[in-house]
């Protein structure tokens, strides 16, 4: 407790303390005598907590009141002590609105911030997918002593259409993802597009997507699941086929030994832009093959509305670029054989899967020779390069 000050008003002498737990009014303590009226001798005892100035000029003079006052004893009215209460301090319109304005531009400041954070969050999951799919890859190979094949069918060229046998890589790699269920579902004596493959094919694999693409994650007709993953067949544009140089292709059985540049100087899979056009991951097309003839970003036929088959391509120049010298010019105005490159929504590149497992992020600022060169199996180039 604090030190004590005493007042005296018509009622007596009140004891003042000044460190108190409660607040409420200032009332002294008096006893009406039996059968008359008037104060009855004694010292009230008032317990205050020193708020309010008292006003009484016959008390000492600086004496701190509270507003609100906890008596001892029994109930009573004031009487010669009153208060007077301090005025409470408010917020004007003008200081309100200087902290409004400095709560907006730190808000500006910090949204920033949060997307990039959230972007890399993203990113990071991406890599990670791409890791289980190259893990997949060397699983693979450790069992059956090769890649799987990019694509399956009896002849070729492979035309970008729902004809034919296709089964994509995807659906031999399936076990070595965790998807044994829907590796089960296939009918592989049939065509990949038959209807009695219609239920795995509508599946959506969340492995094979990538958190930063907006676009859908079924084709068109919502019949096929889609993937933002795909093999590289060829180092330049050409149709898929057995003659491709990449390590996955037409009918292919690659070996670790095949890729003379060194697994690690070889690239393997890279990110695709989904398009509601293409026939989903199960079919061994340019939904899961693409080539190193267009240059990062810049997809093959890609447009900005990718749940918008009809919306004209992005503007900037012919795509594909860079065309095998042995693609005649009928191929190349045949637009069911084009395939496309490569290409993300991730900000200035996109990631790809190295084969000696890593996966690294590369630049669309990439030089196009090396970025081929990287593409091709055993063109016996420069690998001490840096990309």
């Amino acid at each position: 407790m604090a030190s004590e000050s005493e007042c005296s008003g018509e009622s007596g002498r009140a004891v003042v303390r000044g460190d108190l737990r409660t607040r409420q009014n200032l009332v002294p303590i008096r006893k009406p005598e039996r059968g008359g009226r008037g104060w009855t001798e004694g010292k009230p005892r008032c317990v205050f907590a020193g708020v309010s100035r008292c006003s009484n000029p016959g008390h000492p003079a600086g004496l701190q009141f509270s507003d609100r006052l906890l008596v001892r004893g029994r109930k009573s009215t004031l009487r010669g002590c009153r208060t007077e209460q301090r005025a409470c301090a408010g917020f004007t319109l003008i200081e309100m609105l200087v902290v409004i304005a400095i709560i907006a531009i730190l808000v500006a400041l910090l949204l920033p911030a949060v997307q990039q954070a959230r972007e890399a969050a993203r990113r990071t999951e991406c890599k990670m997918k791409l890791m289980q799919i190259n893990l997949a890859l060397q699983n693979y190979h450790d069992a059956q002593g090769s890649l799987p094949a990019g694509s399956v069918n009896e002849t070729g060229p492979i035309r970008n259409e729902a004809k034919g046998y296709h089964h994509s890589w995807y659906t031999m790699l399936l076990p070595y993802i965790d998807e044994a269920n829907v590796y089960a579902r296939i009918n592989r004596t049939v065509s990949i597009y038959d209807p009695a493959n219609a239920e795995a094919r509508s599946v959506v694999l969340p492995l094979l997507i990538c958190p930063t693409d907006p676009g859908g994650r079924t084709s068109t007709s919502g019949d096929a699941g889609l993937s933002n993953y795909a093999g590289v067949h060829h180092p330049l544009e050409a149709p898929i086929d057995t003659t491709n140089h990449g390590v996955l292709f037409l009918n292919s059985r690659v070996q670790y030994s095949d890729v003379r540049d060194g697994v690690s100087h070889t690239l393997f899979v890279s990110e695709i832009k989904r398009s509601v056009a293409d026939l989903g991951w199960v079919s061994g097309t340019r939904a899961t093959l693409r080539n190193g003839g267009s240059a990062l970003n810049r997809t093959a036929g890609g447009s900005p509305y990718y749940n918008d088959p009809a919306a004209p391509p992005e503007p900037g120049g012919k795509d594909p670029q860079f065309y095998d010298p042995a693609v005649t010019a009928e191929v190349q105005a045949d637009a069911a054989l084009q395939v496309g490159g490569f290409g993300s929504y991730h900000v200035g590149g996109a990631q790809f899967a190295i084969g000696d497992g890593s996966v690294r992020f590369i630049s669309e600022n990439i030089n196009v020779e090396i970025y081929q060169r990287l593409m091709d199996r055993a063109d016996g180039g420069d690998n001490t390069l840096d990309f």
